[in-house]
């Protein structure tokens, strides 16, 4: 590859040493560099000059900050002379020229450490100050030119990934770049400089001990630090230790820099007037030889940038074994790890001081630093690790051919069902047994059988298969064990592994590809094998050829297996690039990305992920039964998405994975663009938590006030309610939707009114509600304890069908000072959407920032999120069908969930009951809203009233005029003749017309029954007998239990409760309607003046007297 080097100046600084290095690296690795620089002395250009095949130097008299006209004229004359020859650009430090390059050489760009302008320290260079202005947004737009960006530490890529996002937004049009990250070397010139043992003699000779202040002379590198330092550990050591110390600072003052002479002057003058002139020495200019004598000499290095990027000379220092004090921000935190190899502590004099005397006073914890700090560099920061780093980098970033950028096609989950041609890569653990002992063919078959479902869909397949590993490993065991004598198989007590996978994998391929061939005949599928070389993919006309084939045998229907010695998730994504696949689908051993690797506590399932917003994670490197990990497909995925192929990493172990994932349903994890509304649902439920607090914060009136708001504007609105509900209800009816469901959903100006009556009254009880004090006990004198009310946090309410519930629930929830997430019916879609607007609008009444307490959750896909996010979501609330409560229960394991799954009320009408009042009451628990989940589905008569059919009559006839379909029991049926037809179950929820009417022999048989089949949500008895109906009432254990009232009263509204949020039949914290009270939680205050447990002892001064004060005034 033929290589452009762009560097402004070769100054002797950290980042022209990388520079260096990162070159030298190219070309060890067989690359051709070109040199562009406007300075260059002698000493570097004896460097560079054997590792560069030409160089062009532009000289130019300029300042940092003032680069950007030199370096174009710099780009024109290097175009002029080498033209478009070049396959990359290696650029750094002035990122506003990017663009200029890119239009002269249109090359693939590797920028090299970007540096934000905002980091730059002002001078009185009229232009470095506008450049040092934190002009974001166009540094962004320049870098977004760049193929690759990688970062010189975390804290440079948290930098780069805030300007990233502030420019998306500004212009979403701008793709992201990712920011890879890719940690300096200790500089080779250091390593060579301390090689050489002959070091020149000084021409000032430092007597005694010395602290060392090494980097540039330039206000940035804040050496005044370690002059305040220095000067306040005079206080901190004896006497004598401060007679034999020193701080030396060494540094390139670069004399064409005004601003670098002036900070110099600053420094001198500082040294002055501390009176330090014989203890603080400077020494400037000097040679890497010299460098390295002080290196060896100091005591420790004092590092003193306060947000150095990385700090090279940080690295310097540890090599040479000495411990190196720096600031606790910036780069250098990624090297040192503190008390332990170095220390890290605030950029403050006080602080730098203590950290330096401790240094002096403890000899052994110096030593025990010393030899860490070698250890550490020597591991981590060399020249070989640099360049292995580069090689993998170069691998991923710089694209087979220069293509442009596509536009990200895959906006959501559902979109993957558009996928036509997919690139589905099996993993080896997802192929292997668990005991490696050949493959798992049961899951094997499976996979197969999913994917001949997707083939004979229409869609186009390419198998790329891992697993040829696993399955040699057998093969190459059992001819291991037939060449070994009878007495090596005797004493061999244990299998001994094969370790060459490469072996393995080329004795297990033919055996691999016969199981395939064997399996996917069962389906009349052909399978066709393509094996494939680096060359094959990287190769220009090879690949062509390569596409060429892959595209005729999926003309005929064929499914393409393609094997690889070697990292099967590379092979995968760069042919899901060179075919042009919609879908790279790779199958693990695990459900997808994590935070961090599953086995530990706090990792979390991604369900999607951006590798140009979200940054690296920490994740494994390889497999037992592969050559690959969740590294390698990481890295191979997000080569993939650069080139406009999303891809989906889930495990190949769940049932129908393949099917679901092609369905559009939240399984793996999707790696694709960042504007996906699953990663949306996420920063709703944030934001509610944010915003939650500050509703927390208003006073019961505001809040009262927010309600009020909500009331008016939904008389205001009226109009435009019921006109999107047309729209819902036109829309239901066109699809099909039952009768018993649009009835729910339909909104009439009657419905309207109760819904604002009911919303007035939650206002006026919001008054009163939060910070109410239910109990006040006086624990002693002095000593108060009070429990007051509190809002739970953030509520997730799903409810279905009825629109009018949003209102309601978001009231209460406003009420009670807690934010909340809705999840209403889709058929209601446009409803509850106009609603959410409404509330919204009512919560900006009072402040714009609540405006986010309040969300609308759209998709059903997103609730299984939801219920993971246990840090923001504090209940889950669900309305609707058992199944729908059931199915929430099984999901939230760590969030609670207040609930009931099913409606199944019972009506026991006693022998002691008045007839007219009783049919008049069944009547109405039956048909007033059939609908509702406190409508009567079981009407349970006492037997004495079917022998005596007055009554029975004339309850039928009722139910027949209102249209009710009657089912009977296996009581009822055996007893009558001629009986209505059998009910299915005794356990039913009919949700409309229909009911069922059983015999029982008392009241007890009653109460039996409907502890057996009811859902302990709403039962009532009727009867003219005081005794029966307390029997009922003590022993019918639900949630609300009637006497002599309708099973309809069972209702928030109806209960005075305002509105209800739904109905709890659980036993702990809230029972039946849940209104404002089963919304808040309570607190403990506890106020005291000195009190200490201790005062309390049989012998203390003080006693206890637990006096109850909430009723004292």
């Amino acid at each position: 590859m033929k290589i452009l080097a762009i560097h402004p100046d070769f100054a002797h600084g950290g980042g022209d040493f990388n520079f260096y290095d990162v070159a030298k690296a190219m070309h060890e690795q067989e690359h051709e560099v070109t040199i562009a620089t406007m300075h260059c002395d002698e000493y570097w250009m004896s460097l560079f000059k054997p590792i560069v095949t030409d160089y062009i130097i532009v000289e130019s008299k300029c300042v940092p900050g003032d680069w950007f006209h030199p370096i174009i004229v710099l780009a024109f004359k290097a175009f002029f002379r080498w033209g478009r020859k070049f396959d990359l650009l290696l650029l750094d430090n002035c990122v506003s020229t990017v663009p200029v390059c890119k239009f002269l050489f249109n090359a693939p760009i590797f920028f090299l450490f970007f540096f934000p302008r905002s980091l730059i320290v002002e001078s009185e260079n009229v232009v470095q100050n506008i450049y040092a202005k934190e002009l974001s947004w166009i540094e962004g737009w320049c870098v977004s030119f760049c193929e690759f960006l990688p970062t010189i530490s975390n804290f440079s890529n948290k930098i780069s990934f805030g300007l990233g996002r502030t420019l998306h937004r500004l212009c979403p049009k701008l793709p992201l770049r990712r920011c890879p990250l890719f940690h300096p070397c200790l500089p080779t010139l250091v390593v060579q400089a301390h090689e050489n043992e002959k070091y020149p003699v000084l021409e000032s000779k430092i007597e005694g001990s010395f602290f060392l202040s090494l980097n540039r002379i330039s206000p940035e590198k804040n050496h005044e630090l370690a002059i305040k330092s220095f000067a306040k550990l005079k206080d901190l050591i004896p006497g004598e230790k401060w007679e034999q110390l020193q701080l030396i600072i060494v540094g390139n003052l670069l004399q064409r820099y005004p601003h670098c002479v002036k900070y110099f002057e600053k420094l001198k003058k500082m040294v002055d007037d501390m009176n330090l002139e014989e203890k603080v020495k400077f020494f400037l200019n000097v040679s890497e030889e010299e460098k390295t004598y002080f290196l060896q000499n100091c005591i420790a290095l004092l590092h003193t940038p306060p947000r150095e990027h990385f700090g090279l000379v940080v690295l310097e220092g540890m090599y040479f074994g000495k411990p190196v004090i720096s600031s606790t921000e910036g780069g250098p935190v990624e090297i040192i790890s503190n008390e332990k190899d170095g220390i890290l502590t605030p950029a403050k004099p006080e602080y730098f001081s203590d950290a330096m005397s401790r240094v002096l006073i403890d000899s052994l914890w110096l030593d025990m630093l010393k030899v860490k700090a070698k250890e550490t560099v020597r591991k981590r920061f060399t020249h070989r690790e640099l360049s292995l780093r580069l090689r993998e980098i170069m691998e991923f970033s710089i694209p087979m051919e220069f293509v442009a950028r596509v536009e990200p096609w895959v906006k959501a989950r559902e979109d993957i069902k558009k996928a036509k041609r997919i690139v589905i890569k099996i993993g080896s653990a997802v192929i292997a047994r668990e005991d490696e002992e050949g493959l798992a063919l049961g899951r094997l078959a499976s996979i197969i059988e999913q994917i001949s479902e997707l083939q004979n869909h229409g869609h186009e397949v390419i198998i790329v298969s891992s697993g040829a590993v696993a399955f040699g490993r057998k093969k190459m065991q059992h001819e291991r064990m037939l060449c070994m004598s009878l007495r090596e198989a005797i004493l061999t007590t244990e299998k001994e592994a094969v370790v060459n996978k490469r072996a393995c994998a080329a004795s297990g391929m033919a055996g691999l590809m016969a199981v395939y061939e064997a399996l996917f005949a069962q389906y009349g599928i052909s399978v066709a094998q393509v094996l494939l070389t680096k060359p094959d993919i990287t190769n220009e006309e090879r690949r062509e050829i390569l596409v060429s084939t892959l595209d005729y045998l999926l003309t005929l229907k064929f499914i393409s297996h393609s094997f690889q010695l070697g990292d099967n998730d590379t092979l995968a994504s760069r042919l899901s690039v060179a075919i042009k696949a919609d879908l790279l689908l790779t199958l693990s051993n695990v459900d997808g990305v994590y935070t961090a690797p599953p086995i530990q506590s706090n990792s979390v399932l991604l369900g999607h992920y951006c590798p140009y917003t979200d940054g690296e994670l920490l994740v494994t490197a390889g497999s037992k039964f592969g050559t690959g990990g969740m590294a390698s497909k990481l890295q191979a995925a997000t080569w993939a998405l650069d080139r406009g192929v999303p891809s989906v990493i889930c495990n190949g172990k769940s049932e129908n994975v393949i099917l679901n994932v092609m369905a559009g349903r939240k399984v793996g994890t999707l790696i694709a663009a960042a504007s996906l509304t699953e990663a949306m649902v996420e920063q709703q439920a944030v934001d509610a938590r944010m915003c939650g607090r500050r509703l927390q914060r208003l006073s019961n009136h505001e809040r009262a006030s927010i309600l009020r708001k909500l009331a008016e504007l939904l008389k205001e609105r009226e109009a435009e309610i019921l006109s999107e509900n047309h729209v819902d209800v036109e829309e239901a009816t066109n699809a099909g939707v039952k009768d018993v469901l649009i009835a729910r959903m339909k909104l009439t100006p009657s419905k309207l009114v109760s819904l604002r009556e009911g919303i007035q009254q939650i206002a006026a009880a919001a008054e009163s509600t939060l910070g109410k004090c239910i109990r006040r006990t006086k624990i002693a004198d002095g000593l108060l304890l009070e429990q007051i009310t509190v809002p739970i946090g953030v509520l997730l309410v799903i409810f279905e069908s009825r629109p009018d519930c949003l209102p309601q629930i978001a009231s209460l929830s406003l009420a009670t000072g807690n934010a909340v997430l809705l999840k209403g019916g889709s058929e209601a879609h446009n409803s509850n959407k106009y609603l959410m607007s409404l509330v919204q609008e009512a919560l900006c009444y009072v402040s714009p920032k609540l405006k986010e307490c309040a969300h609308l959750v759209s998709r059903r896909e997103d609730i299984a999120d939801l219920l993971q996010m246990d840090e923001y979501i504090d209940l889950v609330i669900p309305r609707g069908s058992a199944e729908l409560v059931q199915k929430i229960q099984l999901l939230s394991k760590r969030i609670p969930v207040l609930g009931h799954s099913e409606g199944i009320c019972h009506v026991y009408v006693d022998k002691d009951c008045d007839f007219q009042k009783a049919v008049k009451i069944i009547l109405d628990s039956k048909c007033n809203y059939p609908a509702a989940c406190n409508a009567v589905e079981t009407i349970l008569l006492h037997q004495s009233l079917v022998e005596d059919s007055k009554f029975f009559d004339m309850l039928c006839t009722q139910l027949k005029n209102n249209r009710t379909d009657i089912y009977a029991g296996p009581a009822l049926s055996q007893k009558m003749q001629f009986p209505p037809p059998p009910a299915d179950s005794l356990h039913k929820e009919y949700g409309g017309l229909a009911c069922t009417i059983e015999l029982v022999a008392d009241v007890y048989a009653a109460i039996d029954h409907i502890q057996r089949y009811g859902s302990a949500h709403t039962d009532c008895i009727i009867t003219e007998k005081e005794e029966t109906a307390d029997i009922f009432t003590r022993e019918v254990d639900s949630a609300c239990v009637f006497v002599n009232a309708s099973t309809r009263f069972s209702d928030g509204y109806r209960f005075g409760l305002g509105a209800e949020v739904g109905i709890s039949t659980g036993k702990i914290h809230a029972r039946g309607p849940v209104g404002m009270d089963g919304l808040m939680t309570t607190k403990w205050i506890l106020k005291g003046n000195g009190h200490t447990v201790g005062d309390f002892q049989p012998q203390g001064p003080k006693k206890y007297v637990h006096e109850n004060m909430l009723t004292v005034t």
